[in-house]
């Protein structure tokens, strides 16, 4: 993860599935000029941020909640910004539901969003949905793409990642997939939206630039 923010000069890398477990001692992860910011969590950690020592940022835990999978990070730039990481998962802890939990980060997303209205929002993260079907009545997660269209389109949240992030040979053929999203009200905002294969995973890694004029984050590491 070091050698491809420092070979890729991002700024802001956001994480996904990092699988820290409980007290796992977080401070040894943190590497020249980057801190890092991990979830709250009482089963297992998922969710993570580097930022660049450089920047002005803010971390939110009191917008996060408990066992949520997602960080909230305020971004001071020309401009300021409300940065969301999430990771929706498969098999939530404390025997919730799949459409409980994600009624629940959808809640405190919705939260964070009214909390500071004049901060643009940027929601990023491996949601497990696949944009490409969202639409479609027989897709196995509708109801969960529901949820999320009803409270993201009541902020005008548009996703911007349009290419498939995830890809496998399964019974030899190729499957896709776009699960990681990208949502934002002011498209005009983000520019340069990129991806391209890290050295492990099998998701790409989406890349996109803050059209500030000293400043080039670039988010979303898997």
């Amino acid at each position: 993860v070091s050698s491809v923010i420092r070979d890729q000069m991002i700024d802001v890398c956001c994480l996904q599935e990092v699988e820290l477990e409980k007290d796992y001692p977080n401070e040894i992860l943190s590497f020249r000029d980057y801190s890092i910011e991990v979830e709250k969590n009482n089963h297992k950690a998922r969710v993570a941020i580097y930022v660049k020592k450089c920047i002005t940022s803010h971390r939110r835990c009191d917008l996060e909640g408990k066992n949520s999978n997602l960080v909230v990070l305020d971004l001071d730039l020309n401009s300021k910004f409300r940065l969301i990481n999430v990771y929706r998962l498969f098999n939530p802890p404390e025997n919730r539901t799949q459409r409980d939990h994600f009624s629940y980060q959808l809640t405190l997303i919705k939260n964070a969003l009214l909390e500071d209205a004049a901060r643009q929002p940027i929601i990023v993260g491996d949601f497990n949905l696949n944009d490409a079907l969202k639409y479609q009545i027989d897709y196995s997660n509708h109801y969960l793409f529901a949820m999320l269209n009803h409270e993201f389109e009541n902020h005008n949240l548009v996703q911007i990642v349009k290419f498939p992030i995830w890809s496998r040979i399964v019974n030899n053929i190729l499957k896709s997939s776009i699960l990681d999203h990208i949502y934002i009200k002011d498209v005009t905002l983000i520019t340069n939206v990129q991806s391209f294969k890290p050295m492990v995973g099998d998701h790409l890694l989406v890349t996109f630039n803050v059209n500030e004029q000293h400043q080039k984050p670039e988010l979303f590491l898997k």
